[in-house]
């Protein structure tokens, strides 16, 4: 017979712990952003982790943002109206000159392994195709209603990880430069400003194009007026401060921030059913800087609250909760240093904040085991008689102070955690992304490249249920089947959910190890109970029978053969 001791087993999580805490990887991911260009297109990219960047060199203009950091549950998406971007897999070297190379030289496996090793031949590709707008390109600039003709200016990195393009441009007299700030960070934010400088004496206006908006799509158009969003355009004197313009789908924002006071919104007609928005200001004598921030990615609420962009979003209460969750992760990172150790911290406060619970759970869970001899005298003797058999059985329930439904309760509670987290890694994914690694999963906001987690938390899982599962003789047909579905559901779930984030299994695995130690402590409890009961002081945890059998109740017994003996008598 197997038996395990409650300081052989703590010893034990307490050494997981220190070799997770030697083994964790403190590598970081944020890098400069990378640079490609094409001459023959007049386009130059800009490729950090989470997103790819397409500009003009010849207006400007921003053709394309494609979010190619796909978190679970996301796609790769484009979010530019007007510029469709596919991707491909392809063999790098049979394609051409033509296909616009979204990642060159980051093949298939490195960004979602982050490990040094790959097959060269298989790159990211992607074909793109524009259609024309009549407000132009998100960023187009129009002074005095003539289109700007830019340069490229210089490209340079001026601290790590932030990269900053400039293009030069000269319409009507006035001298304009773009300038790009690009930062290979998780809030999907480009910093934009724009220098004018009028040698004349009168003001000239100037037109920025933010997108071209279809009344009949299915993105909806946001504006910002004293710090509050607006499905309409405020007329001027109405309102203090404007505060930008945008467009949001269900899963993606395309808004600029704006940062000057002297800028105001522009709309004006486009192509058949849409309306080209954006933003005015004038050039006034002299030289002047306008600033803006272009938040463009995912719909996620607290990067876009950093990027001072909360009142663009409507969440509801759902979308609240998880962004608690959020900044609590967020926190226990900053506390640690690494997600997996918040991961981890998070894992041991759930567990204290719910022990009460599941000490309730586990301990009636070892009574209705130790229950089943007399249950099953219950069940035979009263078969026939279902009200009395209700009745006897209630009775039972209520002596030994059990409630059935409280062996679910705790575990039900579990679930409302786990989906919480789930979202919390989700709408942290990109932070996670470009974080430093743990163990050998470079990214837990994605799946275990090589499902450890997942053999290790089905291996717990089923070990756990061995030591929940009835060991008494004729404890019955359901619960030999309910002992024998505990034992499949941990493989069933390891087959459905192995893409899940591999935070979330980090959590289950640790959860379900922290659960063993609390149940094989509330086992110790009960066995030390029965001891002192019966006068002895030897006590043994076993992992195969919780606790002897007691001796059955005498006055139970006496109901129970009186009434079989009436049963008899009448028959």
């Amino acid at each position: 017979m197997r038996r395990i001791g409650i300081r052989s087993f703590a010893l034990g999580l307490f050494a997981l712990l220190l070799l997770l805490a030697g083994a964790a990887n403190v590598w970081a991911g944020e890098s400069i952003p990378e640079v490609y260009s094409s001459e023959d297109r007049n386009e130059i990219e800009i490729v950090t982790s989470i997103a790819s960047y397409v500009f003009a060199t010849d207006t400007g203009d921003l053709k394309s943002v494609f979010l190619h950091f796909v978190p679970y549950g996301s796609k790769v998406e484009e979010i530019v109206p007007g510029t469709d971007t596919t991707l491909q897999l392809v063999n790098i070297d049979s394609i051409g000159d033509d296909v616009a190379v979204l990642k060159q030289d980051r093949p298939i496996l490195r960004p979602i392994t982050r490990l040094d090793f790959s097959f060269p031949l298989l790159s990211y590709t992607g074909s793109r195709a524009y259609e024309q707008i009549a407000g132009g390109f998100p960023m187009a600039l129009r002074v005095a209603e003539e289109p700007v003709a830019f340069e490229l200016g210089n490209i340079r990195t001026i601290e790590p990880a932030t990269l900053v393009i400039e293009f030069i441009g000269e319409a009507a007299g006035v001298s304009v430069v773009k300038r790009y700030t690009i930062v290979d960070d998780p809030s999907y934010t480009v910093g934009l400003e724009i220098d004018t400088t009028n040698p004349g004496a009168d003001p000239v206006d100037l037109r920025l194009a933010v997108s071209e908006y279809d009344v009949s799509g299915s993105r909806e158009l946001v504006y910002l007026f004293d710090g509050e969003r607006s499905s309409a355009a405020l007329a001027p004197g109405t309102y203090g401060t404007f505060g930008g313009v945008g467009l949001l789908s269900k899963t993606a924002t395309f808004f600029l921030r704006v940062d000057s006071l002297d800028v105001m919104p522009f709309r004006e007609l486009g192509t058949d059913a849409s309306v080209a928005v954006g933003v005015a200001f004038s050039a006034e004598s002299g030289s002047f800087t306008r600033s803006f921030v272009l938040y463009a990615g995912r719909r996620r609420l607290l990067i876009m609250e950093g990027a001072g962009l909360g009142a663009v979003d409507n969440p509801g209460t759902g979308a609240r909760m998880i962004g608690a969750a959020v900044r609590l992760l967020e926190w226990l990172k900053d506390v640690t240093g690494n997600y997996g150790w918040a991961l981890i911290l998070f894992t041991i406060l759930t567990r204290i904040v719910m022990f009460p619970l599941m000490r309730k759970q586990f301990r009636s869970t070892a009574k209705m085991q130790r229950m089943q001899p007399k249950l099953k005298k219950i069940q035979d003797t009263y078969k026939d008689q279902p009200q009395i058999l209700q009745q006897r059985m209630m009775e039972l329930y209520k002596k030994e102070k059990i409630s059935p439904l409280g062996c679910f309760i705790p575990t039900l509670l579990q679930f409302p955690i786990l989906i919480l987290l789930w979202r919390a890694i989700t709408y942290s994914a990109e932070a996670m992304h470009l974080s430093s690694g743990f163990l050998w999963i470079a990214d837990l906001s994605l799946r275990d490249p090589y499902y450890i987690f997942i053999v290790l938390t089905t291996a717990a899982m089923i070990l756990q249920q061995r030591l929940m599962s009835p060991q008494a003789s004729g404890a019955g047909d359901a619960a030999a089947a309910s002992k024998k579905f505990g034992y499949i559901f941990p493989v069933m779930m390891a087959v459905f959910f192995a893409s899940f984030p591999a935070g979330l299994w980090l959590y289950y695995f640790l959860s379900t190890l922290f659960g063993i130690g609390q149940q094989l402590f509330i086992n110790w409890e009960l066995a030390r109970a029965d001891a002192v009961a019966v006068g002895g002081d030897d006590v043994v945890l076993d992992l195969d029978v919780v606790a002897d059998e007691p001796a059955e109740d005498k006055d139970m017994d006496e109901r129970a053969d009186a009434a079989s003996e009436d049963r008899r008598t009448s028959g």
